[in-house]
């Protein structure tokens, strides 16, 4: 649980104050829920994730 905790907070640090690469909006929907994305031969990684409340954009974060 701290992991995902700290996932989300990474997030929000990352977004605050950032714009958006494609409509320069610089608010975002931060959400408190983290996901496993899986690739083949590569294993998996947890990522949290922000979505530009104007166009829809979602940056995905991810702790190395």
């Amino acid at each position: 649980m701290n992991n995902k905790k700290t996932l989300v907070e990474h997030a929000w640090d990352e977004t605050e104050g950032t714009a958006c690469p494609i409509c320069g909006n610089k608010k975002w929907d931060v959400g408190e829920e983290t996901y496993i994305l899986s690739g083949t031969g590569t294993g998996s990684a947890e990522v949290a994730c922000a979505k530009c409340t104007n166009c829809g954009f979602v940056a995905l974060f991810a702790e190395t």
